[in-house]
């Protein structure tokens, strides 16, 4: 599983300038709507560990940032 999340991480290096405005503006409105479900940015930060691995949205990848989005519009109740 952490080679699947390695080579992921690899993946974001290669982003076109679409995706890569594409992954800033899901960040931004990620950003605006973490309160939503967020206490502060510590529970953020152990909440995307726990799921992701990783500690900072920018870390993530699109179709992660999707998922973290759908949390924090409380579309879903929980990212497994």
């Amino acid at each position: 599983m952490e080679i699947t999340k390695k080579k992921k991480r690899q993946e974001n290096i290669k982003m076109t300038n679409k995706q890569q405005t594409y992954k800033k503006s899901l960040i931004k409105k990620i950003q605006i709507l973490k309160h939503n479900v967020f206490i502060d940015d510590e529970s953020r930060r152990e909440f995307m560990l726990s799921r992701f691995g990783v500690d900072s949205t920018t870390k993530l990848t699109i179709d992660e940032l999707k998922l973290l989005l759908d949390f924090c519009n409380k579309n879903v109740s929980d990212i497994p």
